[in-house]
């Protein structure tokens, strides 16, 4: 890849959750997101770009700088990781919480944001992106207060908590959100703002990957792997195993369809790369039980090798039961080619049409629902490769990396 020529651009520097590093070699779709803009900015070098994020200790998996996309990495110290896991474990088995990633992280988030407004008052930037929390916004205060309006809110989710930053919130200079249904949530949360402030920036997956014959030859070894036969048809569903994902009800729902030459492969954990289980999950396996020759758990899979578990599967399933926001298993199913069955939330209908997914309404008769989608689905090989033509298509023309750096790059230029 030949290097741009350098040219007069502006700086910018990204924020992360500090949670999960860049690149994604954890998981993560805020870090995979991250991961896409560094790469499409090493191309086009349309901005002097740094990333903050904790380090991976145990990865080879680093970022490597170049003249306009640089990583600057957060150690975390080995006895912070040990508080954080006894805090985890404090909330899970005596506190009894359900969001155990409020406090299964919560010393590190702290340390890295400590460290990030060190780094701060040492820098000089055009522009800041804080990732999917206002949390960051106490990085600045005091000597970086010159950055606030310079500073965007980069939205994945629902603006819940606002850290006593309610001030702050009016002062920055935009937000950049990944739905329509997001970009009022911010405005609902924040009522004095300025809806002009308030931007779509749609989410991407690097299209070529999928679709590809790297994908499909690796695909070829998960099938054997996990006994798959060549006349199956296969279901997929990836992200986190949680209540709102809607994993019981696509269970449920395989299970009463009751077909014959078919494969649920459930692909991922309750959080990403971590060492968290939850009973929810076990609560799923057992469930799984009495279908355990046709319903298959991977655990997690390394975000790089998600190409060829798309390329394994006939259909996709995203039925989440909560206002999801945007989740890139609804275009990475669109930009394999799969035809979708996923549910009206949040930001979905934004992304997927009826061209190329079956959208159900989220009530009582959802599991019914998606068992029916599923028979038919089964049933028509026509119909899967018509629905995945069309969620193909879209994802090129909407949802590539180029397109989401470009319009990324608009709102600084």
């Amino acid at each position: 890849m030949k290097e741009p020529v350098k040219k007069s651009v502006c700086s910018i520097a990204i924020i992360t959750g500090g949670i999960l590093p860049v690149p994604a070699s954890k998981g993560g779709a805020v870090e995979s997101l991250v991961e896409i803009l560094c790469a499409q900015n090493k191309c086009y070098g349309e901005a002097d770009l740094t990333v903050f994020s904790v380090s991976d200790e145990g990865s080879s998996d680093v970022g490597i700088s170049d003249s306009y996309t640089h990583y600057c990495y957060t150690h975390v110290p080995l006895a912070i990781q040990k508080c954080d896991y006894l805090i985890g474990q404090f909330a899970e088995k005596i506190l009894h919480k359900k969001n155990m990633m409020s406090y299964r992280y919560f010393m590190q988030r702290l340390w890295f944001l400590s460290d990030v407004k060190k780094k701060l008052i040492e820098s000089q930037f055009d522009y800041l992106v804080l990732e999917n929390s206002a949390l960051p916004l106490r990085c600045l205060q005091g000597k970086n207060a010159r950055y606030l309006d310079k500073c965007f809110l980069h939205m994945h989710n629902v603006l819940s908590h606002t850290f006593g930053m309610n001030d702050e919130l009016t002062k920055v200079k935009g937000y950049l959100s990944v739905s329509h249904y997001i970009s009022q949530s911010i405005l609902d949360s924040v009522p004095s703002l300025n809806p002009e402030r308030c931007h779509v920036l749609p989410n991407a997956v690097d299209v070529s990957r999928f679709c590809s014959t790297d994908a499909a030859e690796q695909a070829d070894i998960l099938q054997s792997k996990f006994g798959i036969k060549e006349d199956d048809i296969v279901f997929l569903s990836t992200g986190r195993l949680t209540e709102e994902k809607g994993a019981l009800q696509l269970l449920e729902a395989f299970i009463n369809a009751d077909l014959k030459k078919a494969k649920l492969v459930i692909a991922g954990g309750f959080f990403f790369d971590s060492d968290i289980k939850t009973p929810f999950e076990e609560k799923l396996r057992n469930l799984a039980q009495q279908m355990s020759d046709r319903i298959i758990f991977t655990g997690f899979i390394p975000y790089d090798q998600m190409p060829a578990v798309y390329a394994l599967a006939d259909v996709c399933c995203v039925p989440s039961i909560w206002d999801d926001p945007a989740p890139l298993a609804v275009i990475e199913s669109l930009a394999a080619g799969k035809p979708l069955i996923t549910t009206n939330s949040g930001g979905i209908p934004e992304y997927a049409d009826e061209s190329c997914a079956f959208i159900l309404q989220r009530n009582e008769e959802l599991t019914r629902n998606l068992s029916k989608a599923m028979k038919k689905l089964y049933e028509d090989e026509k119909l899967r490769l018509q629905m995945g033509k069309s969620g193909r298509e879209k994802a090129l023309a909407l949802y590539s990396p180029e397109k989401m750096y470009e319009n990324f790059i608009r709102f600084f230029k």
